[in-house]
């Protein structure tokens, strides 16, 4: 043991002689794991320090024809050399892009080398690939919102580049939803306005969405700016301009169109859309499968088929470092507290099985329990 501080941690932990030469060894093993993890705690520090040295609106400028729309980079001659195709996009959580081009969270424009004449859309079709998505996209500071250019017969979805409290932000075109809603990401970059108590959503499949509140924004689009509620919900996906929003806006809709009245429900019933009737009839007949939280299952015990021969084996746990010994515990907790797991007295009940937690950090800061 050639460090001089781990020496001293263990003459404190055994001041006398009286201990065995494995719980000496187990120590240090434990000494060396939490020397691992505070290496990486500080190298997050220290990248989360350099990341702090760009500005933190700053956008990134794409020429078409130059810059590759998923990494930023200059235009590669084979597209499957590009480092972004398998990568998810923390802004958004689309695949294909990094984060600091996401054209939905605001983090890049597209600029043409040579500008066309003419008013052109805001409004396009999104197509169903990444890069058609990006070659589609609007530079909104000098042209009209009000007109809506084809651009592909292949699209599915169509976007609108808005401005939200003078942010741009790309939003889904949804005249079925019923509210106009943003993620927490999308909340954030446009400034955390005030969030007042809302009821949770409830989507067109019954499930609900729980929301974090609502909250007034600044929008400006088709040459109008108006001061409109938002929905601001827990789930990260693409915000959506909704048929409130459509009516603010006067956009046109199809002929014989009937507009049915849309409010907020009471209680758990948030959503003035209605679901299906058959569907209706199976959530009101078993009301206990669509509560919220962790479902069990009754009634039904589970068979493990063993190989023949097979003999108990009882294994001890293992250490756990101790930067992540507090993070672990409250996991822990929480999985006892959610019937997911149950504690074991051994000194009622002989255990004949027994395998060791492995403990994981994820991404998010939160750490993982499974067996080993």
């Amino acid at each position: 043991m050639a460090e001089d501080a781990w020496q001293q941690e263990v003459i404190r932990k055994f001041p006398t002689v009286k201990c065995t030469f494995k719980e000496v060894e187990q120590f240090a093993a434990l000494l060396e794991l939490s020397k691992e993890q505070q290496a990486v705690i500080k190298d997050k520090s220290a990248l989360s320090r350099t990341c702090k040295v760009q500005p933190k609106n700053a956008q990134i400028i794409l020429v078409r024809g130059k810059h590759c729309f998923k990494c930023g980079r200059e235009m590669h001659k084979n597209p499957s050399d590009c480092a972004a195709t398998q990568v998810t996009c923390k802004a958004c959580g689309k695949q294909g892009h990094f984060q600091r081009v996401c054209l939905i969270a605001g983090k890049a424009i597209i600029k043409k080398e040579q500008e066309s004449r003419g008013r052109t859309a805001q409004l396009t079709t999104r197509a169903s690939s990444d890069e058609e998505e990006s070659e589609e996209e609007c530079d909104t500071d000098k042209r009209r919102s009000n007109y809506i250019r084809k651009t592909a017969t292949t699209g599915k979805e169509v976007l609108l580049a808005v401005k939200l409290n003078n942010r741009k932000v790309n939003m889904l075109y949804d005249p079925g939803a019923a509210k106009s809603v943003i993620g927490e990401s999308t909340w954030q970059l446009i400034g955390s306005p005030k969030l007042t108590p809302t009821s949770d959503l409830l989507a067109y499949t019954g499930l609900k969405v729980k929301t974090l509140g609502k909250a007034k924004v600044w929008i400006n689009a088709f040459d109008q700016e108006k001061n409109l509620e938002v929905v601001v919900v827990e789930k990260e996906d693409i915000p959506l301009f909704g048929l409130d929003w459509v009516l603010e806006f006067k956009l046109p809709l199809p002929p014989g169109a009937k507009i049915r009245q849309c409010s907020e429900g009471q209680g758990d019933q948030s959503s003035g859309l209605e679901l299906d009737t058959d569907i209706r009839k199976i959530m009101e007949r078993h009301p206990k499968l669509f509560q919220e939280g962790k479902g069990t299952i009754q009634g039904h015990k589970a068979r493990v088929t063993l190989v023949d021969g097979a003999t108990p084996r009882l294994f001890k746990p293992r250490p756990i470092p101790f930067a992540l010994k507090k993070a672990v515990e409250d996991e822990l907790d929480r999985l006892l507290k959610e019937d997911i797991i149950e504690p074991v007295d051994q000194a009622k009940e002989q255990l004949e099985w027994a395998s060791p937690i492995v403990t994981a950090l994820k991404k998010n800061g939160k750490i993982r329990v499974c067996a080993g």
